[in-house]
């Protein structure tokens, strides 16, 4: 859903991560695309992420703001989300202007969609 200038994105946390969820969960990133555009971890124009700290079978919400420079009222978001290790931070693709996250999980989320009002 859209509130308040935010992306809020709900679901159901899926992992097998073997630490305590309670005092560092899993990571995810989430990333964005506009119109027209397919979205994945290296084809994106817009990315957040977050601790989930849940157990598997959790659900969940989080929000984030939207880029209104990137994506303006009436543009339809496509995003996936994605396992990803603590601490990865990624590194700058120069020639793609993206970063890359060399721990992404094999096993995105499913892709959701929302029209930004």
């Amino acid at each position: 859903t859209i509130s308040n200038s935010q992306l809020v994105l709900t679901g159901k946390v899926n992992h097998n991560y073997p630490y305590n969820t309670a005092i560092n969960g899993p990571r995810a990133i989430f990333f964005i695309s506009g119109e027209g555009n397919t979205v994945s971890g290296d084809n994106y124009e817009q990315s957040f992420s977050r601790i989930l700290n849940y157990a598997d079978g959790a659900s969940f919400g989080i929000s984030t703001p939207i880029d209104y420079n990137l994506f303006p009222p009436g543009t339809t978001l496509t995003i996936i989300g994605y396992g990803v290790a603590s601490y990865d931070a990624g590194y700058l693709d120069i020639e793609s202007n993206t970063t890359i996250y060399p721990t992404l999980s094999s096993q995105p989320s499913n892709v959701t969609s929302i029209k930004i009002p």
